[in-house]
Parts: C-alpha cells; sequence; structure tokens
C-alpha cells in the first residue's frame, strides 16, 4: 500500500511541467511540499539556505524532468500526429532546424488551435510521469481526485484527464517555455 502524502496535485503537475536544468522542483515525503528552485533568481545565501534544506534531509525527492533529447522525441511524436499536413510540416521542419525548441514554439505561436492540442499533450505527459514517479517511489497523494487520475494512466486514456486538468491548472503553467537539461545530468536525488 502505497503512503499517503498532503501533496497537492496540481502543484505536483506544475512540477513535471516545468522542471528544467535550473528550475528544479522537489517533493517532501513527509509533507507533500513541493518547492520550486532556481539557483539564478536567488542570493547565494538563499541557494545555500535552500540547499541545505534539501540535502539535509533524506525527505527531499527531486522532481525528475525530460532531458532535451526526450523532450524533442515527445515534440516529434506530436508533430507526427498532426493531421493538419502544413502545421504538421511546418512542426517537423521546425525540430530539425537550428534552435529546434525556439522554431516548434514559433510555430505553435502561429497556430493556436495546434499550440492548444500541443499543451494538453505536454500536460498528459506530466500525468503519465507524476503517476509513474509517484509509484516508483511508493507514495500517493492524499487528494481523493488523485485515483482517478493514475487509473488514467493505467487505462491510457490520459487525454481527457489531461483536459479536465489544464482546466484546474494556472493558465501560465501548461504554457511556459520548455526548458531543457543535457541528456545525461541528475541530481542526488533524481528518480
Amino acid at each position: 500500500m502505497s503512503t499517503g502524502i498532503p501533496v497537492s496535485i496540481a502543484e505536483l503537475l506544475q512540477a513535471f511541467l516545468n522542471t528544467t536544468l535550473f528550475d528544479t522542483a522537489y517533493l517532501h515525503l513527509g509533507t507533500g511540499e513541493v518547492m520550486f528552485h532556481n539557483p539564478r533568481r536567488h542570493s547565494e545565501a538563499q541557494n545555500e539556505e535552500i540547499e541545505t534544506t534539501i540535502f539535509s534531509d533524506e525527505d527531499w525527492l527531486e522532481i525528475p524532468y525530460l532531458d532535451s533529447d526526450e523532450e524533442h522525441a515527445e515534440m516529434a511524436a506530436f508533430a507526427h500526429s498532426i493531421s493538419d499536413e502544413i502545421a504538421k510540416s511546418k512542426l517537423i521542419s521546425a525540430l530539425s532546424a537550428d534552435k529546434p525548441f525556439r522554431q516548434f514554439r514559433a510555430v505553435l505561436t502561429a497556430n493556436p488551435k495546434i499550440a492548444q492540442r500541443w499543451h494538453i499533450k505536454r500536460l498528459e505527459i506530466a500525468i503519465k510521469r507524476a503517476v509513474e514517479f509517484c509509484e516508483a517511489v511508493d507514495i500517493a497523494p492524499e487528494d481523493p481526485s488523485w485515483a482517478a487520475l493514475a487509473e488514467s494512466v493505467h487505462q491510457n486514456r490520459t487525454q481527457s484527464t489531461a483536459r479536465q486538468w489544464l482546466a484546474k491548472l494556472p493558465a501560465s503553467t501548461a504554457k511556459k517555455k520548455s526548458g531543457r537539461r543535457p541528456a545525461g545530468t541528475k541530481h542526488k536525488k533524481q528518480i
């Protein structure tokens, strides 16, 4: 039986959507607190305090991230799934261009309907990763909607679940530009 923790599902999903090389997130197994940290946004003293808090307590786990190769693969899979041949071609070309992530975002900016589908797809990926992470460390948010969220992953019906959760998250969360962490870069407590 998984250990229940009082974590906000919305905060957990935000962490899975927004972790990058510099924007890391940590989950406290005892309290359910989600801590976001970007060393570039804090003073040296604040960074030391945050890092001391996180690394001195075994209950803090780093929320895993998608490295740039994984994220690129997800973007490519999404691009190939688009039925609009013109949009598909533009997305695929963007991913082959210099600065593919920036080019991909530019195509999405010019195509709001495709962008909305991408935001839903990103949230589907985040939901799946959050469920897999929680199961790997044998925890489950105490929120009653967690069971339905996990079931949607196990039954491979995350698209409708992602649509529902997209409405619950702050608008900027699911649409935040993607950041990348070099492949193979890991932190101490990453799963």
